[in-house]
């Protein structure tokens, strides 16, 4: 059995021997990756797909946590962690959400079945194994579940589901309850996931490095141990291998941006309801679409945006040679057909917040100045957390080669001695296995990205760092600058 755990939003920094002693252990004994990477932008829900599609969003298609899809209804900005949204999309499109092959399709086509487990929000957890409705399985989160009988099952079993708090200590337990006493003894399956929503919910409530912040992480490792030590006790150890992940890291927000309402006083947008220009606020990147506006329009708007001092990285579907000075799309994995016109991924700062905490980010949408954010290039969100141990891992290594969420995929089908017939972006991380190479045999080449704009009087800089190995491209970090 290979089991995923997912501490959302964990810092890498925020890993240690005396605030998280179950995970530093596991990382004693296992492999720690110290270049891992989330996928940008980086956000909840474009990494869980990433992990189960083992393909960046050009591939998998969700391509932010907001989203509008102009093709189907200009009006609906669309939450993908809320699972309701997905369904209606699925229903409305007539296909699945992801254009990607997911593991729980790939297992099923091989007679393995996969659980999922979370806490975090409805449609984080419904995108770890959506298509099980109809490939088997389960899906178990506090407001839905598939099949949907089991829903009444486990509330007979284990009582209504807590309510949700900062810390979310008692619904993580009771999520632990539920897999180590239901759905590892009754599905038996090849791979589980159990998500943790902590310390992410606590950072965007309470700041990075608060308090509730820090018990947050501590209490959550606390349960990763009572997982570790029921498959000990149950004698699973030599036969379960435990991959431990964050999504993303945090940044805290230094100020918060109403990219909607500039473009609106700015006379670059008709309304704030209009569909001229639709804006879906993402916290470190805002997300621009633009229908059916010719490219020099789509020019202006960046622009515009690229003389703000709270703009950092530009993205665009048209690339330089439409749009001046931005990147495109294609270069970071994110051209997908449903990608917005204009990726805006703002300013970043290393300075530390009121706990100490270093990284500071402008940002867009409902989380507050001093609370933790994330979706920027900033590498204090890029950054976040790999740790694996088990028979298939290797013992005692930390490892400086990049690696990122999309490469659970292909690591997992590797274990498992499977393979998918689609293509993905992610590679499997030959150096952290029994038999692979050392981490410093690992080739890895980098390279800078730069996209330059003269504005009038202002001339808009940016850089785009990206490592590589073999066929597999990391961003590392991206910054701009004005002159």
């Amino acid at each position: 059995m290979i089991l995923l755990v997912v501490f959302d939003g964990l810092r890498p920094d925020q890993v240690t021997s005396s605030g998280t002693p179950a995970l530093w252990e596991l990382a004693r004994r296992g492999v720690r990756s110290l270049n891992h990477h989330s996928v940008y932008p980086t956000l909840t829900r474009v990494n869980v797909s990433s992990m189960f599609t083992g393909c960046y969003p050009t591939r998998h298609g969700v391509v932010g946590n907001s989203i509008y899809r102009p093709d189907v209804d200009p009006s609906w900005e669309i939450s993908t962690g809320h699972q309701p949204d997905l369904v209606r999309l699925s229903e409305l499109l007539g296909r699945g959400v992801m254009t990607a092959p997911t593991l729980g399709e790939v297992l099923h086509a091989n007679g393995k079945t996969m659980t999922a487990l979370g806490v975090g929000s409805s449609g984080n957890t419904f995108l770890h194994h959506p298509e099980a409705g109809s490939v088997g399985g389960a899906i178990v989160h506090p407001e839905f579940t598939v099949p949907d009988s089991l829903a009444a099952e486990l509330n007979e079993r284990f009582g209504p589901w807590p309510a949700a708090g900062v810390p979310n200590q008692h619904r993580i337990v009771r999520a632990v309850t539920v897999l180590i006493e239901y759905l590892l003894p009754v599905y038996a399956p090849a791979v589980a996931t159990l998500w943790m929503s902590d310390p992410d919910s606590a950072h965007h409530k309470t700041g990075i490095g608060s308090r509730q912040s820090v018990d947050s992480i501590r209490l959550a490792d606390e349960q990763l141990a009572r997982v570790i030590a029921h498959i000990e006790k149950q004698g699973m150890a030599d036969e379960t291998d435990i991959i431990v992940v964050s999504d993303h890291g945090h940044s805290t927000v230094k100020e918060v941006i109403d990219v909607r309402g500039f473009l609106v006083e700015a006379g670059a947008k008709d309304s704030t309801d209009s569909t001229d220009v639709l804006v879906a606020h993402n916290g470190g990147s805002a997300l621009i679409y633009m229908p059916g506006a010719d490219g020099r329009r789509v020019a202006d708007v960046t622009g515009l945006l690229m003389r703000q001092t709270w703009c950092g990285p530009v993205f665009s579907r048209a690339g330089p040679d439409g749009v001046p000075g931005s990147i495109p799309l294609s270069s970071i994995g994110y051209d997908h057909p449903t990608s917005p016109d204009i990726v805006l991924s703002f300013a970043w700062d290393a300075d530390v917040n009121q706990n100490g905490v270093r990284g500071n980010v402008y940002s867009c949408g409902e989380v507050g100045v001093g609370l933790g954010n994330h979706g920027s290039a900033s590498p204090y969100e890029v950054r976040n957390t790999l740790v694996a141990a088990g028979p298939h891992f290797k013992s005692g290594v930390t490892s400086m080669a990049p690696t990122s969420n999309a490469d659970a995929f292909p690591t997992i089908l590797r274990i498992l001695g499977l393979e998918s017939d689609s293509p993905v972006d992610g590679r499997v991380i030959e150096e952290a296995l029994v038999g692979g190479p050392e981490p410093d045999e690992v080739f890895v080449s980098t390279s800078v990205l730069e996209g330059t704009a003269m504005l009038g009087d202002l001339t808009y800089r940016q850089e785009i760092q990206v490592s590589r190995v073999g066929n597999t491209t990391y961003m590392d970090k991206g910054r701009a600058s004005r002159s």
